[in-house]
């Protein structure tokens, strides 16, 4: 991805991300466009130039782009290639972008050394879980919540 195609991009990921953590549960709507953006800075400071990052157009055989792909490389203390974000404009998906760009990067990845890739996917997005186990990708770990709403919310604990 260029520094140019990031500039439009990076506010597109920005209000996703908010979006997405908003509709998981995690954070409350108000302030989670801010909460976002602030994440963003501090894992691309220097956008697509950041050390450890790398970010991928998704392209179809006409070249044209239909998603993106963002990636960080393991440091000192990490073994796994992350996955931050993939992406397949919903107006491409179904077409098989989403299962070939990870593909491609697992073969990528493998003649770099690459021994382990991860990723994080919200548990409302079903389609991606599929795509994820079709590819191999096993569960490592589950995280759940239960809300109890706001009448809860305001009792106090005994103990």
């Amino acid at each position: 991805m260029s520094a140019e195609q990031y500039a439009s991009w990076s506010p597109q990921q920005v209000e996703a991300y908010a979006l997405d953590k908003v509709q998981a549960g995690n954070w409350p709507q108000a302030g989670a466009l801010e909460r976002s953006r602030q994440e963003m800075l501090e894992l691309l400071p220097r956008g697509v130039d950041t050390p450890g990052h790398r970010i991928f157009n998704i392209v179809n055989v006409e070249n044209q782009v239909v998603g993106d792909l963002w990636i960080k490389l393991p440091g000192p203390a990490e073994e796994a290639v992350f996955i931050y974000n993939i992406k397949v404009h919903s107006d491409q998906r179904g077409r098989g972008y989403g299962h070939a760009a990870l593909k491609k990067l697992e073969l990528r990845l493998k003649e770099e050394g690459a021994q382990q890739l991860s990723l994080h996917v919200f548990g409302f997005n079903q389609d991606a879980q599929r795509l994820y186990q079709r590819l191999g990708f096993e569960v490592t770990n589950i995280s759940m919540s239960k809300f109890l709403g706001r009448s809860d919310q305001a009792r106090k604990l005994k103990r």
